[in-house]
């Protein structure tokens, strides 16, 4: 059965992305981090690795983390391979779906002699990745990153729990110098429908099976009902990125609670970069039983009634069934309202006869 968990837990990332933000000297949750760029460091980036490297060659990057806080802290090291959002962005902070393609993963490429440090209070440890590449030669960019993530910090009741996560993310890309004239290329993939967040999702996955990054896209995305002209999802994107050989999952997600009707749809997605454009098309089949259950665990379903598979989209609306029960409720409190005045008519019509008819028989008896 589907559904929907809530996570009593409050992640901040701070983020060294590509084109974005840097490291900052000022601390976090006690500790922060920055990155001692080697002599094979991009002129001009800092905040982050850019490293020219060979193949066969052996990369050590050394991380200072320093914990300013007056305890005892431990944090976590991991290399994580960069993926693409259903937001449209480079994710750095999480894995997630990546292109058959991909080779080399930077995941598989880096070891962490330690990956659990302990940090005194007040002092900095060295934590060292150590990156080795293949020997066979790779064209395009590797990219990932290092988290680094402070042992959990709890506090709160039996009732309620507040967990605070901190970790910084600081990303790593890889060249051997074989950049240029790679063409890019873009490559629709299958269709799902699941619950995002509660929510009914359709999730159209475009794969980029090159080992470019892509930034600066344009996306546009539509669901069809087969048959109708009308969507019945879409969404614009501007200022998209793809991480090299990796899948966008683009979420086109059920906000206006309408549901999710069994049968035929058609997704049709749109997508630039630079001069070039992508248009495609998939038809995928929605199971009656299949949207049903989204629909019975979706948390948002307030503008219509909850019957997909058998109607879904097509069933009654809320607001019609809701005036109908407020009509019906007023009509059974007009006629209570009538019964009662006819019964309070009616018994006073009856004392008003048994006080006629006494009275005439007091005169009848007045006349004898």
């Amino acid at each position: 059965m589907l559904q929907s968990k809530k996570i009593p837990v409050s992640l901040i990332v701070m983020l060294s992305l590509i084109f974005c933000l840097a490291i900052q000297a000022s601390a976090v949750g006690g500790f922060s981090v920055s990155p001692v760029l080697p002599d094979n460091q991009k002129e001009d980036v800092g905040g982050y690795y850019n490293l020219t490297v060979e193949p066969g060659q052996t990369q050590e990057l050394v991380i200072m983390v320093d914990n300013d806080s007056e305890k005892e802290i431990g944090v976590t090291v991991e290399a994580i391979t960069a993926t693409t959002s259903d937001a449209g962005l480079v994710n750095y902070s999480t894995q997630g779906p990546v292109d058959e393609t991909l080779n080399p993963a930077f995941a598989d490429m880096a070891t962490i002699p330690e990956s659990h440090i302990l940090i005194p209070a007040g002092t900095t440890k060295e934590v060292t990745v150590q990156v080795t590449m293949p020997d066979t030669p790779f064209d395009g960019y590797v990219l990932g990153s290092i988290a680094i993530t402070k042992d959990l910090d709890e506090a709160g009741s039996a009732d309620t729990m507040f967990v605070n996560q901190y970790s910084y993310v600081i990303a790593v890309m890889l060249n051997e110098g074989r950049v240029e004239g790679i063409a890019p290329e873009l490559v629709m993939g299958d269709v799902t429908t699941e619950l995002v967040n509660g929510r009914i999702t359709v999730v159209s996955n475009v794969h980029n099976p090159k080992p470019l990054l892509m930034t600066e896209m344009e996306a546009t995305a539509q669901v069809f009902k087969a048959g109708q002209e009308t969507p019945v999802m879409e969404m614009v994107l501007n200022d998209v990125e793809m991480a090299p050989n990796s899948v966008f999952p683009m979420s086109l997600t059920d906000n206006n609670g309408q549901g999710l009707e069994g049968g035929d749809y058609i997704s049709k997605v749109a997508l630039r970069y630079q001069d070039q454009d992508w248009a495609f098309e998939q038809e995928f089949h929605v199971e009656a039983t299949v949207a049903e259950e989204l629909n019975k665990n979706a948390v948002n379903l307030s503008d219509h009634a909850i019957a997909a598979g058998a109607g879904g989209m097509s069933g009654t609306p809320v607001w019609v069934m809701v005036l109908i029960g407020v009509g019906a409720a007023v009509i059974l409190a007009g006629l209570l309202i009538l019964v009662k005045v006819l019964a309070g008519n009616r018994r006073r019509n009856k004392a008003l006869e048994r006080e006629m008819m006494e009275k005439l028989w007091q005169q009848q008896q007045a006349m004898k």
